[in-house]
């Protein structure tokens, strides 16, 4: 087959595999401070389509600094158009864009950092109630009886 193929496997499930873990995340801390199903739903669809607009927009509008910022920050947009397309489509070295990169790893490292440093510790396992208060147990009639 074509060498371009291989790369195309390896990059694309490396970058696919880093943008999942960063995107899960930030669905997580969305579920984590929202109080309904539907908020959380809601709020994390708006965030991802925030996150898809800037890698939609016309070309003139990401030839300026505005647009290369946001197209290098933007995970999703460094990963496919940055990336991707450079690497798979002109058939250039990995090392050549590199800087690429940064977006999406930036992105999970911030979002892993956030959910496990401010988020973990907040979590409660228990359904309802508070999250530092367990119920007490019930006492069954034959223990009520012998007291």
């Amino acid at each position: 087959g074509d060498p371009a193929f291989g790369a195309a496997v390896v990059w694309g499930a490396i970058l696919g595999f880093v943008l999942v873990l960063g995107f899960t995340g930030m669905a997580v801390l969305v579920s984590y401070w929202c109080n309904s199903n539907r908020t959380s739903f809601f709020v994390s669809l708006t965030l991802y389509l925030l996150f898809l607009l800037p890698a939609m927009l016309p070309g003139r509008a990401q030839k300026g600094l505005v647009g290369k910022f946001l197209q290098r920050a933007n995970p999703l947009a460094a990963a496919d158009q940055g990336f991707l397309e450079r690497i798979i489509v002109n058939n250039r070295a990995a090392h050549e864009y590199q800087d690429w990169l940064r977006g999406p790893l930036w992105f999970l490292l911030l979002v892993l950092v956030v959910l496990l440093v401010y988020a973990a510790p907040r979590l409660r396992l228990q359904a309802g109630g508070l999250g530092g208060r367990r119920p007490r147990p019930r006492r069954s009639a034959a223990a009520m009886e012998g007291a």
